[in-house]
């Protein structure tokens, strides 16, 4: 079987930090509808205060649930980046990743592992100016930086995955 694409990388937490942002934005839709509801309810606590005796700590909770609901509605990602950050390196302390893409198949193989995934195992992927992010669950990703490629180019593997995946790429 011919290699059509070969990606050697080193996986920082920079690069993973890129990819579970643009991931949680799609993927992590209910945890942001949460914060959105926390944040009106919020703001009727406060109304109930003010109208009320207590308007400093009206203006107090307010302002608690108004930070909580801007982190976690614009930069919820960062709860689980240490944690998987974590996990992997323990897994993979060199960081060394090589992705190996077959026509029917790829694989993935770290320092202590090698895993094969098909193609439409693939639920959804998005196409940054750096990255390629691919899920295959709500919590599972896998990220390819683009400047890692040693076979093949970056720009014709876009247009492969979306032949294989009969999926398009969302671009961010």
């Amino acid at each position: 079987m011919d290699i059509l694409f070969e990606i050697d990388m080193i996986y920082t937490k920079k690069l993973l930090t890129e990819a579970m942002k643009f991931h949680y934005r799609k993927h992590r839709k209910s945890l942001r509808a949460i914060s959105l509801i926390l944040a009106f309810c919020a703001l009727f606590i406060v109304y109930a205060m003010i109208v009320g005796d207590g308007p400093i700590y009206a203006l107090i909770l307010f302002s608690l649930f108004t930070l909580v609901f801007i982190f976690v509605y614009f930069n919820g990602h960062w709860l689980s980046v240490n944690q998987v950050n974590k996990s992997f390196f323990n897994l993979n302390p060199s960081g060394k990743v090589k992705y190996i893409f077959y026509d029917d198949r790829f694989d993935l193989i770290t320092s202590q592992k090698k895993a094969t995934f098909s193609y439409p195992q693939i639920i959804y992927s998005i196409e940054t100016n750096r990255l390629f992010v691919f899920a295959f669950s709500k919590v599972e990703i896998e990220f390819i930086d683009k400047s890692g490629f040693t076979r093949g180019r970056s720009k014709d593997f876009s247009g492969f995955i979306t032949e294989k995946t009969n999926r398009r790429f969302i671009l961010k």
